[in-house]
């Protein structure tokens, strides 16, 4: 695969499959753009992302904060021109609570990451996309938001609304060269 003068942007990219995704992305010749909200993990994974490619940039950012969101967007373009891949994989998940147990302030806290974060960013980076006429957004579900996790009610929830928010979305954009996938 070759990336070459494309620019992503991966959320939660300092760890696990956000790190993965950029170290590939890199690896086929992608500007990368790094955000989380951790520095010290960021940093961290953008020095191993650099041994793959020089085209790295660390933004650090909170995806439920839309002035971040706006801001880590324009410095992007700015640097790289234009975002073509937007990967929405920043998320909370590590819970084991029953729903009974689990308070209001949880549900909100990942209802604000996990799907207002998503919608966020995409927003930002959308309208490029369309005035480009081309654009790939790749969004992080879990099997939990089809089937349903036990003790994990709102993980669960949070990624049943992205699943639905993704292919609502592809159907709105796909006459604009925009595809918006979930995995």
């Amino acid at each position: 695969m070759n990336f070459t003068g494309k620019t992503a942007i991966i959320t939660g990219a300092a760890v696990g499959i956000g790190k993965a995704t950029a170290i590939q992305l890199a690896t086929y010749g992608a500007n990368v753009v790094m955000v989380d909200m951790n520095a010290e993990t960021l940093l961290a994974a953008e020095a191993e992302v650099k041994a793959a490619s020089d085209k790295v940039m660390a933004v650090v950012c909170d995806v439920t904060d839309t002035t971040a969101v706006n801001d880590c967007v324009k410095r992007a373009t700015e640097r790289f021109g234009g975002v073509d891949i937007l990967v929405n994989n920043a998320a909370l998940w590590r819970c084991r609570a029953t729903f009974l147990e689990t308070p209001f302030e949880e549900w909100k806290k990942y209802l604000d990451v996990n799907v207002m974060g998503t919608v966020y960013i995409t927003k930002a980076v959308l309208p490029q996309m369309v005035e480009r006429g081309w654009g790939r957004i790749i969004n992080l579900a879990s099997v939990a938001g089809v089937y349903g996790n036990a003790k994990m009610a709102h993980y669960s929830a949070t990624k049943g609304a992205i699943i639905s928010f993704t292919k609502a979305l592809a159907k709105e954009v796909a006459g604009c060269g925009v595809t918006v996938n979930s995995i």
